[in-house]
Formats: structure tokens, sequence, C-alpha cells
């Protein structure tokens, strides 16, 4: 389709959802009503902009009134011919048939980055959704193996979206085989990568790179062809350091990133490396929005994403806001629209700065790329804490943690001075270095659902005793 038939679909899939929402979403239905607003009333993408924004505060303590909620009222408006016979003959299949495509079948959480973690409800119609987006989104790696896919998920087993879409979304799949052991016993994943020949790996960045450091330590022969990474950003040098570290193990493989939120339901995929997250217009229109006036802006130009689904059931959002920025924005090409340039949380750069180091600001996503790029660096951790922590008003101090490939200690001082040097040339401060063990820093990393790689401790110090 061309761009005009693309949002011509969107808009009248947006309508007909908009009818559900309208009649079955508690908050929205409410807000519809207050601004005096109606399905009809929305034709082009433009009358989106009439619905205010729905940002995390609105609906965390109140995510029962995100539920689509249908009533019997009104839902005999939305079935089918069949479905009312049933509703007339059978009642109990037809109430079956409701349940499956509204009642909620569980929950999956956001993991907290902002605050405290909260609860997206999805029903069993959602699953299929995910399933179909899924099989989608990796159609091209599974030609690309010859339909005979051996993936090993490294998602964190949780109520958590990566973990869950990719089980929803490939076990299902015929050409797919499938070992499913989370994050955590790397070494034993490290030899059902040789046992079963895996050729697709799915997981977090920090962890996938963490594994085949492992993998490295345990010369695993890798057949790795593929892997997709999600959960969390995949800065160039990370992914490159993958890369690397797998080549050195077999063929170097094709990276390919996702982007998703809880909130989202689904992730979008990249098709090839760095070519863009591919967009299915048929489950959202996304667009992206001025961080400060929030106008909506045109293609190509960057921003905040905001998405409004066009699909799904249970928990159901329109113009959220996800505080994620996209240098690059939102492309028509190829036949497809899809977001492009590097994606990064507004709260993280707006907190994870150095203020008070010689009156400094660092952005700590650069400062990951020019530690990742180090070779002599297998792991590291970035912690930003005051020098007197009974103090608030003390300096700020930046430490690098530091598991180096080798404990020869020569090197370990040659490796310090490069890096003292390095973060001095880069952004005009000296790093205080500590080198710690591997399995001690790895640890202190994978605590939590995503990988910590910045701790800000700040926020924690100034206010403790000095007794």
């Amino acid at each position: 389709m061309n761009l005009n038939d693309i949002e011509r679909y969107q808009m009248k899939k947006f309508r007909w959802f908009l009818k559900r929402i309208y009649d079955f979403h508690p908050y929205y239905g409410k807000l519809l009503r207050k601004l005096k607003l109606k399905p009809n009333n929305f034709k082009t993408l433009k009358d989106l902009d009439k619905i205010p924004f729905t940002k995390k505060p609105d609906w965390v303590g109140k995510e029962k009134d995100f539920i689509l909620t249908p009533y019997q009222k009104k839902i005999i408006h939305y079935i089918s011919p069949w479905d009312m016979l049933l509703f007339v003959f059978k009642k109990e299949k037809f109430m079956q048939e409701i349940k499956y495509e509204y009642a909620p079948a569980t929950f999956f959480a956001t993991s907290g980055r902002t605050g405290t973690p909260s609860t997206c409800f999805y029903t069993r119609y959602d699953f299929e959704l995910i399933a179909k987006q899924g099989n989608i989104s990796t159609r091209h790696m599974v030609e690309e193996l010859d339909n005979n896919v051996r993936l090993q998920i490294m998602f964190p087993y949780a109520p958590h979206l990566a973990f869950w879409h990719a089980t929803f979304g490939w076990l299902n799949n015929s050409h797919i085989f499938a070992t499913l052991l989370g994050s955590g016993r790397t070494r034993l994943q490290a030899s059902l990568l040789d046992k079963f020949k895996i050729n697709a790996i799915m997981g977090m960045p920090s962890y996938v790179k963490y594994f085949s450091e492992v993998a490295i330590e345990e010369n695993t022969k890798s057949y790795v062809r593929y892997i997709i990474l999600g959960g969390e950003a995949a800065q160039k040098a990370l992914v490159k350091r993958i890369k690397d570290n797998f080549g050195s193990l077999g063929t170097v493989p094709t990276v390919i990133r996702t982007y998703a939120l809880t909130e989202s339901k689904v992730a979008i995929f990249e098709n090839e490396e760095d070519g863009g997250y591919i967009i299915n217009p048929d489950l959202h229109i996304w667009r992206v929005v001025d961080p400060k006036t929030g106008e909506t802006l045109d293609y190509g130009e960057s921003g905040v994403i905001v998405f409004s689904h066009i699909d799904f059931r249970g928990t159901v959002f329109l113009r959220y806001w996800t505080d994620d920025y996209i240098k690059g924005g939102i492309f028509y090409e190829d036949g497809n629209l899809k977001m492009v340039g590097d994606i990064y949380r507004v709260s993280d750069e707006k907190e994870l700065q150095i203020t008070k180091v010689k009156g400094t600001l660092i952005n700590t996503i650069a400062l990951e790329n020019v530690l990742n790029s180090i070779e002599e660096i297998k792991e590291f951790q970035i912690l930003i804490t005051k020098r007197d922590p009974t103090d608030k008003f003390s300096l700020d101090e930046l430490i690098i943690k530091v598991a180096p490939r080798t404990n020869i200690e020569d090197n370990t001082k040659k490796l310090i001075t490069k890096i003292r040097h390095l973060i001095k040339d880069y952004f005009e401060i000296t790093p205080k270095v500590e080198i710690e063990e591997f399995e001690v820093l790895v640890e202190n990393i994978f605590n939590k659902l995503k990988g910590t790689k910045v701790l800000d401790l700040r926020k924690h110090q100034g206010t403790m005793s000095k007794h």
C-alpha cells in the first residue's frame, strides 16, 4: 500500500475500534463524552490530536479503568449474525466466546524503571495477535534459516512482555524448535548452544553480551546466524561487541533489534540490521511529537514516540506518551511505515547526567558506548555517587567498575590508565576506575529484571547519618 492508503486504512480501523472504546472503556468512554467527541468525529490522523495524551501517572493505580469491559446491552451491537444465533440458542457457548475475547487471562508488568511497576491485562484474543505479529516479524529470519529455526530464548522468565512475546509468538510456529531456560544458568545454556546447534538467539542485550563472554570462556562452538535483542536499549557499540564475540566462536550473526513496552502489547522488529522498526498498521497508530509542546511532528522528524491501539482487548490506550525519544522519526519506505533511529528514554537523558563534576554534563549512553568499544574490558558498571555519601553538598563522583579480560597486574594497570585517558578525552572528566571480579560484577548487574549497567546512587545519599 502507498502512504495514503495506509493512513485511510488505519483511520477506518481506528473509528471501528473507537466505537468499542466509546462503549466499553471506563476511562476513555468518560473522557470522550466529556470532550463531546464521537467516533465519527475522527476523519484523518490529525484528528487524533483532539484526544489528550495518556501518561503513566494517568493510569498507574487505576489499571481497572483502562480495561475494555463490555456489557450485554451494548455487546449485541458488535457481534456477528452467527454469534447472535449463539446468544439466542446456545447462550453458554456465546458467553465462552465473549470471555475468550474480553476476559483478562493474565497480566504483564512493566519493569518499573520510572517508578512503581504497573500491570497491563491481556486476554486470549491478545495472545492471538501476539502470535500473528511474532510470525510476521520473524518471517524473513525463518526463510533465511531454511524453515529450520533452533531458537534459544534467553529472556527472564517473569510476567514480562519479552519472555511471553517470544513464547506466544514462536512456540506455535512449526518451523521453530526452542529452548527456554530464561536468563541464568549461563554455562548450561552455553552447552546447549552446541548440543542443539542453536542458530538463533533472543534475549536482553546486556545478558546476551554476558552470555557470549561465558561462551568464549567455555570455548563453545557457535552456529548462531541470527540474534534478536529486546527488553532494553541496544547501543551500537554493544551490538558490535556481541557480533565480534559470536564471530570468534563461529559465524558472525545478523543482529536484529526490537522496540516494545508492556503498554504497547507487542514488539515491532527490524527486518534487517539498522533497517528501522517495521510498523504493523493493523495494531497501532504510531506518531512522533515534540517533547516540549506535544505538537504532532511530520514524518522524518525526531521526538517522543506516542501510540494508539487500533486493536487488542484487555488494557487499551489512546495517544500513550511512551517517554521514549527517537532520533530519526517515522518514515514511509518500500510499502512500509517504519521507525528509524536510536531510541532512548527521555527520563534517562534527564536523570542520568553528572552535573557537578567540573560543571560538565555526561550522556551515560555515550559513556557506555565508549566503554563497550574497549576490547580489554570484559564487563563494566557505571556508578554515579557522592565523594562523601553523608554530605548532600559533596561533589559528584564517577566510578567505573571493570572486569578485565585478563588478571595480569601489568595489564590491569595499563587498562585503568587507558580508561581514565579515554573518558577524560571524550567527556573532560577523570573517573575513578576500580577492578572487580567478573562474577561479582555480573551478579551486581543482573540482580534485577533488566541489566543495570548505570546506577545513580546520589538520590539515596546526602541524608545518611555520619554516625
